[in-house]
């Protein structure tokens, strides 16, 4: 339902879906104390907040589904 999105106050619902998957790429890259920050001068902790959140679940499902091979691990 697009009313449970948080990114609901963007320009347009791909806004949002582009900034979560970018952040499920890059999720072990980010500098989230900046990130922090940036959303804190823009009033946007909440958001931030719904989106990590979000990204850090779908991202467990994945890992959780994903093939032992795929990390080079074996049975």
């Amino acid at each position: 339902m697009l009313a449970e999105e948080p990114w609901n106050f963007t320009q347009s619902l791909n806004d949002g879906q582009w900034a979560m998957a970018t952040m499920l790429i890059h999720m072990d890259d980010i500098d989230f104390a900046y990130l922090k920050a940036r959303a804190s001068e823009e009033d946007t902790l909440d958001v931030l907040a719904e989106i990590v959140k979000k990204a850090k679940k779908i991202k467990k499902k994945i890992n959780k589904n994903k093939p032992k091979e795929a990390d080079g691990q074996t049975e």
